[in-house]
Formats: C-alpha cells, structure tokens, sequence
C-alpha cells in the first residue's frame, strides 16, 4: 500500500496577519456600497425634484380653480342683484303704475246730476187745467171732449176709489185708485178715450 502525505497549503499574509484577498473584497464591496448610495441619493433628489414639480403643479391647479370659482360666484352673485334690482324696479313700477291708475280713477268723478222733484197732484191740475179727463164713479168723466195741438199732453185722472182700465188709440193705461197718467197726442185727427173698454171721451188732435 502506497502511503499519501497531505501537503500543507501556505497562505500568504500581510504584515499585519491580514489576507489581502478579504481586503480587495471589501474594499470592492464599499465602493459599490458608495456607488449605490450616491445612486440612491440622486434618485431621492430626482424624486424630490418631481415631487415638488407635482405640488407646484397641483397648486396652481387648485388656485385657477378657485379663482374661476370665485369669478362664478362674483357672476351669479352679480346676476343675482341685478335680476333683484330689476324685480324691485318692476315691482316699483307696477306698484306706481297701479297707484296711478287708482289715484286717476279717484280723482275722476261723476258729474252731479240734479235730482228733479216729481210734480204734486196740485202742480199737475194747474199745469194741464183744460187738458184734463177726470173720471169718477162708473167712469163718469169731465169733460167729454177738447182739441189739442200735435205733440201736446193731457192728463187722465182717475177720482174713483177702484182702479179702472184706459186706452187712447192703441196705448192702454191702468190707473188706481186716486191715480193718474199722463198721454202725448202723437196722432193727428179724432181719438177716443175708452175707460173699462167703453168710449168715454173725444180727443180731437190739430196739427
């Protein structure tokens, strides 16, 4: 059997005992940790820089807004008033044109017609002595007969305490009691007086 011999592996160390190898490796390793926070670094920066563009951004934004909110506002307010001033000036006026037009109908009044007293009976034999038929019991009436002109009245008096029924041509008249009618001869020529439908008296009429 062929005996073997384990060689011994030297390693090679600095003057201070420490492996050159392990130092490269972290060396290396702390420069790509330097590299990577100096890469780092920018990238927060960059960020930073983003960020604050946003916000800028962002706040400009919200401030057009609130200035064309503002503006819209200011608008609708100022529409507002003036369809309130324009309502109060209608009203205003309406309210004028409507106290015009009451203080001119106020202020226009009916002319004062006077008021005529009717005639007493008295008045009204004085008035037409001579043209007047008076009737009595059972139509008894004086005087029978007498001329008038065109256009003329006379005076039918009923005396008697019942009513009775005249007629002059074809005009009738219902008298009571104490009663009286007063009758234009229109007519030219002879017309007759008729009291309860029988002829009582004669109306001879001139032109």
């Amino acid at each position: 059997m062929r005996m073997t011999r384990d060689i011994p592996i030297k390693t090679t160390k600095t003057k201070h005992g420490a492996d050159p190898i392990l130092f490269l490796s972290l060396f290396s390793v702390t420069i790509k940790l330097s590299k990577l926070n100096h890469f780092m670094s920018k990238l927060l920066q960059v960020g930073l820089i983003i960020l604050s563009i946003a916000l800028i951004g962002i706040g400009l934004y919200s401030s057009s807004l609130l200035e064309n909110f503002h503006f819209n506002f200011n608008q609708s307010d100022k529409k507002l008033a003036t369809t309130t001033l324009a309502t109060t000036t209608l009203s205003t006026t309406t309210t004028s044109t409507k106290s015009t037009i009451t203080n001119t109908k106020t202020s226009i009044k009916k002319p004062i017609i006077p008021t005529i007293p009717a005639p007493t009976y008295a008045e009204l034999i004085k008035k037409y002595n001579g043209w007047r038929l008076q009737f009595s019991a059972n139509c008894q009436v004086t005087p029978g007969s007498f001329i008038i002109k065109k256009g003329s009245q006379f005076m039918i008096d009923n005396r008697d305490e019942i009513a009775h029924n005249f007629a002059f041509g074809a005009t009738k008249y219902s008298i009571k009691p104490y009663g009286y009618a007063i009758v234009t001869a229109s007519v030219v020529g002879t017309t007759y007086v008729l009291c309860d439908g029988i002829q009582r008296a004669t109306i001879t009429i001139a032109p």
